[in-house]
């Protein structure tokens, strides 16, 4: 049995919260957390585009009875996350800069320059915290400084990932390299002279916690809680499939892949999670978001969770062992509770989705110290419509230059090379200029 899941009220007496939503309220209030008013879950809305809605694929049985969450485990490792939240109120920028301080610049030239800025951390194989780095630069330099020209924007962005790169690579660029990223349309002096003059407006702060650092930390934590939670199965632990001949391996190998809900783990499927989440993060960054960094990961990560325990229809909560085999989709559209009453597979859905959100409401009270899980309800409603941005799975640009084994060696410092993809701008520049 899963660890420290206890049984407790069945799934059909319990109540879907304000996160299993029908996709028509997402620009209302939450309603009320009543079974009857919900058409389409939060997360069966994210996938509309490309599915319809999927029935279980799978029998009930006392296992599903028993996985409600015991807030047993506890983040170990939370001394990072409280360093994040002391500096978060010094650094974090006041987007109104744009009316009060900006006239000549728009959201959409905002937009513009960080997409380039990440191509050229991606061209000269930057870390992804570089970038975000100089995005926090740019924020407080604009929100500080007063009628920045249109001519000298790039300057600015330039100047920008000179100064991070500087405090964050271990072999930044050259000053001439930073000269050349942007056609020598400026000169050794003019970078250094705004490097300076940026770092007296934003007053020497040049440490700055990012979306990045909150993500990438709780992705850690959230492959630290399904292994805790889950591993203790057999064949949910790569370390179940040592003596296996080399077939059974290969075969146990991918269905452990797809069941994990993980994202930093050394496989395929995890680095497709890891990808897709990021970039959609990547696509947020070019646009204007007032929402604090720990609700705006928290409520990305909600979505790409319930995303993916979906396509995988859930198995992870169901499986007890090799013996397990999912039913035949048409012989198990039906689930009996235990007074005798039917639910399709639709509804069996929802209370599987149910178990989800749960599992993730208690994540984030232990990891990010939030209260309750509509607090992040404004974050969901933000990123909701990114989930329909087409994702680029090309591998950085470090695949080129490192072999592969020096990459799988440093699995975790592959994973934070800077990616790119042209059809983030091309997403948020529709929102950008049909919000204006």
């Amino acid at each position: 049995m899963h660890r420290n899941f206890q049984k407790q009220t069945p799934p059909h007496k319990r109540q879907v919260s304000a996160y299993s939503i029908p996709k028509e309220n997402l620009d209302d209030k939450p309603i009320a957390h009543t079974k009857s008013n919900i058409k389409r879950t939060l997360l069966e809305a994210s996938n509309t585009t490309s599915m319809h809605i999927k029935t279980s694929s799978f029998e009930c049985d006392e296992n599903i009875q028993e996985i409600t969450y015991n807030t047993i485990w506890k983040c170990d490792c939370n001394d990072y996350y409280k360093s994040l939240e002391d500096k978060i109120t010094k650094y974090y920028p006041n987007f109104n800069y744009f009316y009060t301080k900006q006239p000549n610049i728009t959201p959409y030239m905002r937009a513009v320059l960080l997409d380039w800025m990440m191509e050229v951390c991606a061209e000269f194989t930057l870390k992804r915290e570089t970038f975000y780095m100089a995005v926090s630069h740019l924020d407080r330099f604009l929100m500080e400084s007063e009628n920045v020209k249109k001519n000298e924007f790039q300057l600015v962005g330039l100047s920008c990932m000179y100064i991070a790169a500087k405090i964050e690579e271990v072999f930044p660029p050259k000053l001439d390299d930073w000269v050349k990223s942007a056609d020598e349309g400026f000169s050794n002096s003019a970078i250094k002279a705004m490097e300076l003059f940026m770092l007296r407006c934003i007053h020497w702060t040049i440490h700055p916690p990012t979306a990045f650092n909150y993500i990438n930390w709780l992705m850690t934590q959230w492959d630290t809680f399904i292994h805790y939670h889950f591993s203790c199965v057999i064949f949910n632990n790569v370390k179940d499939f040592i003596k296996l001949l080399p077939e059974d391996k290969a075969k146990q190998q991918k269905m452990y892949e797809k069941r994990m809900i993980l994202f930093k783990e050394p496989n395929q499927q995890a680095y497709k999670r890891y990808r897709e989440t990021l970039q959609i993060l990547d696509a947020a960054s070019l646009e204007v978001n007032n929402i604090l960094p720990k609700y705006n990961v928290a409520g990305l990560m909600y979505l790409m969770i319930s995303k993916y325990f979906f396509e995988s229809n859930y198995e992870l909560l169901y499986y007890n062992g090799p013996e397990y085999e999912p039913k035949n989709l048409s012989k198990s559209s039906m689930y009996i509770d235990e007074n005798g009453a039917q639910l399709n597979g639709y509804e069996y859905n929802l209370e599987s989705s149910s178990y989800v959100q749960e599992l993730y409401s208690n994540f984030i009270i232990a990891t990010l110290e939030i209260n309750t899980i509509d607090e992040i309800y404004e974050s969901v409603k933000y990123f909701h419509p990114l989930m329909e941005l087409e994702i680029d799975y090309c591998l950085p640009i470090v695949c080129k230059t490192k072999s592969k084994t020096n990459l799988e060696r440093h699995y975790g410092e592959f994973l934070t090379f800077q990616t790119h993809s042209a059809k983030n701008l091309e997403f948020i520049a529709k929102r950008v200029k049909s919000n204006k």
